[in-house]
């Protein structure tokens, strides 16, 4: 597990991941909250068809861009959840945590602009 980062400093490493990340991506996250959990529920897994012996780093939970009606979703709030727990324990300084919170937030966005799987992979986002 990575020594350098505490829980109480995360959300100052996440920030740095945010501030970091191409212009693009910061556009397209703007007004999208990006929130930090412990470590994904079962449920959680579950939805995304994530095997039990495996986890996630990030989610977005809400509605596509390319799947929103012109009236909107009434009371869903699209967002971006981090997996503290996962992405601490995949890295082993603080440089590594902050490219892998920005390659995940990437990926999500790409889940927010519609994108499936298949497409990120393509991309090199999986």
């Amino acid at each position: 597990m990575l020594e350098v980062v505490k829980k109480w400093d995360f959300a100052k490493v996440v920030d740095e991941a945010l501030r970091g990340l191409p212009p693009l991506v910061r556009e397209r996250i703007s007004g999208l909250p990006v929130i930090v959990k412990d470590k994904p529920s079962r449920a959680e897994l579950e939805d995304a068809g994530i095997p039990p012996d495996e986890t996630l780093l990030g989610l977005f939970e809400g509605t596509s861009i390319r799947d929103k009606t012109s009236e909107g979703q009434p009371g869903e709030i699209d967002r971006i959840i981090l997996f503290r727990k996962p992405l601490e324990e995949m890295c082993t300084t603080r440089e590594e945590l902050i490219v892998e919170i920005q390659k995940t937030v990437i990926h999500e966005v790409g889940h927010f602009l519609g994108m499936r799987e298949d497409d990120m992979e393509r991309l090199g986002y999986d």
